[in-house]
């Protein structure tokens, strides 16, 4: 129950000195317990008792809230549902509700068929949250029936269940990924050791790269999934070009010998490739968002693991079982050969000049639409993307916004001097800030569907005190005194959610509509012009909140994936120069990696596909990647034009020992990032799909449009190559 404390005018009436009215009010307010006419800091005690520990900092819901209702010349203070008993009236109980204008868009919906519970936990880390999330769960569950529908949504639920899909497509999408390589080996050699070899490896790196994020302090998050697929890829592509020169060479030498051939054959490409790779997604670490950063680390590591380990694990292996292997070597499967014939011919092989011209101006004509359609790219990320379409969280959110005044929080924090913000010009400002943000003029600021200040409770105290439900807020200081001294007299808890105690800051609230991160920059960019016009100079403020960090992060993304693929290019470039030592060459030899990512992200201008957290990553990863097949190419052709000075036998050497290790790597990569179709992440699937198209085109421009440009370059000029 309530207490009855005396109107405002009843206390103004007694004295007309404003420092006797506002001593004799904080006399008033210090007799009588006092709740906030808005309180949100309700009852917590059901859920900590079901919790079995304090883990609620507070509740608010229909049960909790307390609201001020005046009789006569006083005011009483009580919760809205003040008994449930026999005389409990519900139809009276519905009618003030719904006609509480307080109370519509925050707690209830309009048609009363909907309400909110929101419960604020204390501070907490990530692994606390999910192991909240699923005991608050439990909770609702045990009260869910047909009649009564209760849904968990909001920021940490959603945070939480994203985490779940971690977990559980961390498992998936590595198991299937390892199932899809093994099918491909199997194909690809038919033989134990070409199985087994490259599994451990894949295993081995995995495990090594689990272990090194543990040491790194790195968490497991929602960019995690691609580890397992990405790194069964890498893993076995090194061990296929490995194997591929291994079996040719067991043909007429013994195991030994034929690893050891096998090793110096691709032992210096494949380092060179490994290196590049890790580059690239190192070069992620430069961007400002975290979990991408701690990606671009890890599976940078993942990937030198992958190599230490296919030099050394896998000839232990061969060396212990090689000997007993029989299996059909690579050379002989009829399709490999079919698709390099093809491809040699459509390169303009032998003589053939004006189709290799064909080849080349069709590769600069796609390098000019690719630019066009770059510049159609948008930046966009929605984290309800990394949710299934019929997440019950996506469509709770769906419903919080349309009947609750929208489920996104933006914050404008005012910072000054002490006391300042009892001050009338400061409380006005903040007033009409609230107004003009809710009631629009402006199509930039309409995503506000309301507002929270502590000028709302003042204002709402004058009113009661007044009589009149559509006064203002006071803008005389000593009437905005007795106001602030009710107000305190509620105690701290209630206080520290608008003011600190000095009355140096305070907060101004806005219920937004869930959307994706950069629709809400045209109102907090106009917020913030508003708040620069409208708050005194002496006034610094501070925009936070969901909405504002969303837009910040995603602002970032843009810049982050210009940084990082410059310097993934950077260091794959000089790589390159420095294995194939010829500067022409190794400028040339990035030509034909650039043209599958402008092409892939030209599409996705054309297409609509969004740059998000996701596809950020397709770039920088697909150059270490593709740079790979390119390298191992150039390898064995500058190998054999310095022995020949011949182009075309040096091209159809090239393609004869590497075409076919390029051919299969490439179908392996393309096979391991379909895996992502079976994400439940449509965010996780754009990136998997995305990539495997960049290594496909990858591997038809090194096998046509790169044996052209060669062609053209250097036919029947000898490469300035050093002899070392």
């Amino acid at each position: 129950k309530g207490r009855r404390i005396p109107s405002q005018s009843s206390v103004a009436d007694k004295s007309s000195d404003p420092a006797e009215g506002l001593a004799e009010a904080k006399t008033n307010a210090d007799s009588f317990e006092f709740a906030d006419s808005a309180d949100f800091d309700g009852d917590d005690d059901f859920f900590d008792a079901a919790l079995e520990e304090p883990l609620i900092d507070t509740v608010t819901s229909l049960w909790d809230v307390k609201r001020p209702l005046r009789q006569d010349d006083s005011v009483t203070i009580d919760r809205i549902i003040s008994r449930l008993d026999d005389d409990y009236d519900s139809e009276d109980f519905r009618k003030r509700v719904l006609s509480d204008s307080f109370l519509q868009s925050r707690l209830v919906g309009a048609q009363g068929r909907m309400t909110l519970m929101n419960v604020v936990p204390v501070e907490m880390s990530d692994d606390e949250v999910i192991a909240l999330y699923d005991r608050v769960r439990a909770v609702v569950e045990t009260h869910q029936n047909d009649e009564f529908r209760l849904s968990l949504t909001g920021a940490l639920a959603l945070s939480a269940q994203v985490n779940e899909l971690v977990a559980s497509d961390f498992s998936t999408l590595g198991g299937l990924s390892f199932a899809f390589v093994l099918l491909v080996l199997f194909l690809l050699f038919r033989s134990w050791v070409g199985i087994f070899g490259p599994m451990m490896v894949v295993l081995a790196s995995l495990i090594w790269t689990l272990g090194l994020m543990a040491l790194l302090g790195y968490p497991l998050t929602i960019l995690s999934t691609i580890l397992p697929a990405f790194l069964f890829c890498v893993g076995v592509a090194d061990s296929i070009h490995f194997l591929s020169v291994w079996r040719t060479a067991i043909e007429d030498q013994s195991c030994e010998a034929a690893v050891e051939e096998a090793l110096k054959t691709t032992g210096r490409p494949i380092l060179f490739t490994s290196l590049t790779t890790a580059c690239g997604l190192i070069s992620l670490s430069l961007a400002d968002v975290t979990v991408i950063g701690e990606l671009g680390m890890s599976g940078g590591l993942g990937v030198l693991c992958a190599w230490f380990l296919s030099m050394t694990l896998l000839p232990a292996i061969v060396l212990v079982f090689g000997n007993s292997q029989q299996g059909t070597d690579i050379s002989g499967l009829p399709w490999v050969r079919t698709l390099l014939s093809t491809f040699g011919r459509l390169s303009g092989y032998k003589e053939n000049s004006a189709r290799g011209r064909v080849v080349l101006w069709c590769g600069f004509a796609l390098f000019l639409a690719s630019l066009a359609g770059m510049t159609l790219l948008d930046v966009r990320h929605d984290d309800l993307e990394f949710l299934p379409k019929g997440s019950s969280i996506r469509q709770s959110m769906r419903q919080v916004d349309e009947a609750l005044g929208g489920s996104a929080v933006a914050e404008l924090v005012l910072q000054g001097e002490a006391d300042r913000m009892r001050k009338p010009d400061v409380l006005v400002a903040i007033e009409k800030l609230a107004e003009i943000t809710t009631n629009p003029s402006d199509v930039n600021l309409e995503q506000a569907k309301s507002s929270a200040s502590v000028t709302e409770v003042l204002r709402t105290l004058h009113q009661l005190f007044s009589g009149d439900k559509e006064a203002q807020m006071p803008e005389e200081q000593a009437s905005l005194s007795q106001l602030q001294v009710l107000f305190e007299n509620q105690g701290p808890d209630a206080v520290k959610r608008w003011v600190t105690t000095d009355w140096s800051e305070t907060r101004l609230s806005f219920r937004i509509n869930w959307r994706e991160a950069t629709a809400y920059g045209p109102f907090i960019e106009k917020l913030e012009l508003t708040a620069q016009k409208m708050l005194p100079k002496d006034i610094e403020f501070v925009l936070t909140g969901f909405a504002v960090i969303a837009f910040q992060l995603v602002t970032t993304l843009l810049s982050d994936l210009i940084v990082s693929f410059c310097a993934a290019f950077a260091f794959v470039t000089i790589l390159m120069l420095v294995m194939l030592k010829d500067v022409r060459l190794g400028l040339v030899a990035m030509l034909p990696n650039l043209l599958p990512i402008f092409l892939v992200l030209g599409g996705m201008g054309v297409t609509d596909i969004p740059i998000d957290l996701n596809s950020l990553l397709v770039s920088s990863m697909a150059l270490g990647i593709a740079v790979d097949d390119t390298m191992h190419f150039l390898f064995h052709f500058q190998k054999h034009y310095k022995e020949t000075n011949d182009v075309e036998e040096s091209i159809g050497v090239a393609i004869a020992t590497a075409g076919q290790a390029m051919v299969m790597t490439s179908v392996i990569l393309v096979v391991g990032f379909m895996v992502f179709c079976f994400s439940s992440s449509a965010a996780s699937l754009r990136f998997g799909l995305l990539t495997a198209v960049t290594v496909l085109f990858a591997v038809l421009i090194d096998l046509i449009i790169l044996p052209a440009l060669l062609r053209a370059l250097y036919r029947n000029q000898p490469l300035p190559i050093s002899k070392n």
